[in-house]
């Protein structure tokens, strides 16, 4: 089994509304209907990036450990989002959900 590594600082980052970004960052996300109303917190910058955390898989716990001598590395996180094969940005809800931990794993 190859080895994943996970590379976080636990920092908790607020989550941000559409109207609250830039509108170079809004230009990303043109599928948002109605950013005027839009006031949920779902955007979240990381790593010069700005993620929607609508966009991001769920991490489905129950499939994780089934052996139970192993413990999951994803255990800890509530979602992903994969980069390629190999890498990708995880997020972890804190506060309530109204802020994240991000973090990045390779394997």
């Amino acid at each position: 089994m190859t080895k994943m590594h996970i590379h976080t600082n636990r920092q908790p980052r607020p989550l941000l509304s559409f109207c609250e970004l830039t509108l170079k960052e809004q230009g990303n996300f043109d599928y948002v209907e109605d950013p005027a109303t839009d006031g949920m917190n779902r955007f979240v910058r990381y790593r010069g990036w700005v993620y929607d955390t609508q966009d991001m898989l769920s991490v489905r716990h129950e499939h994780l450990n089934t052996d139970s001598d192993f413990i999951h590395p994803l255990t800890e996180w509530d979602g992903y989002d994969s980069d390629s094969a190999f890498s990708g940005t995880l997020l972890k809800y804190t506060d309530n959900y109204e802020r994240v931990i991000m973090a990045r794993y390779t394997c």
